[in-house]
């Protein structure tokens, strides 16, 4: 486990379907009451008409991207679209302090077409898709101050296409950010899966961090994945970036 966040490997990458785990379902005792519970979506075309029609449950400007990777020999672009998407799991409410703690999925999902690297944008005909989701919750200090919680982290990448591979796979996810008390917290676990899905669950100790914040101080609480795609003679370097501050 990394000591210190990988500040600047996440930033570069923001330059840039699964159920809940067990362990993505806090606060179940008896000191919270639950108030709503939605089940998750985990249709990825599903994940993608909801990007396109900007339906979410925390607002995000842009929630369709398109964007070119250029391949490794500088010889070929590839054309990529991104959708991201958030779901309210689950709503509880502190019966001491009355806060509501909401509990949401934040999915990222890339559609690479590798097979056309010159034509017009077509979504529905995608070689690889990468994806990613992360489970958050909010929770509160005894002054009411929001904190974003970061639970566990799902994601993979399927193949759509022959010839097409995914080698060299690495998922990196992690907070960085101020805790409750104050002070700067920034930890990371890498990870490099063998099979084409992952999960992982983020260290109970890891502190939920303020939900603002600038400078060194600015919340990043999720995910950042890449993987090397080979097809049609070329290679590119595919990164998936899925946070939420």
């Amino acid at each position: 486990m990394s000591k210190k966040f990988l500040v600047t490997i996440l930033s570069a990458f923001f330059a840039l379907t699964f159920a809940l785990p067990a362990s993505a379902s806090p606060l179940q005792d008896a000191s919270y009451k639950l108030l709503k519970h939605n089940d998750e979506i985990k249709d990825q075309n599903e994940l993608i008409r909801r990007a396109v029609n900007k339906i979410s449950d925390i607002p995000f400007d842009n929630p369709v991207i398109r964007e070119q990777v250029v391949s490794d020999d500088s010889d070929k672009s590839l054309f990529v679209t991104k959708y991201k998407t958030a779901q309210l799991l689950s709503e509880k409410q502190d019966l001491a302090s009355g806060d509501l703690i909401s509990t949401y999925a934040v999915t990222t999902i890339a559609a690479y077409d590798a097979s056309r690297t010159e034509t017009q944008w077509d979504s529905q005909t995608s070689s690889v898709q990468a994806y990613a989701t992360i489970y958050v919750s909010y929770v509160y200090d005894q002054n009411g101050l929001k904190y974003w919680k970061l639970l566990d982290v799902t994601g993979g990448w399927g193949v759509y296409a022959s010839g097409v591979n995914v080698t060299n796979k690495q998922v990196i996810y992690g907070v960085s950010g101020i805790p409750v008390g104050g002070g700067l917290y920034q930890n990371s676990i890498t990870q490099n899966p063998t099979a084409s899905t992952f999960s992982y669950t983020a260290p109970t100790s890891w502190p939920a961090v303020l939900s603002t914040g600038a400078s060194i101080g600015k919340p990043y609480v999720g995910t950042s994945t890449s993987a090397t795609i080979s097809a049609y003679g070329s290679t590119w370097t595919l990164t998936l970036t899925n946070y939420f501050a």
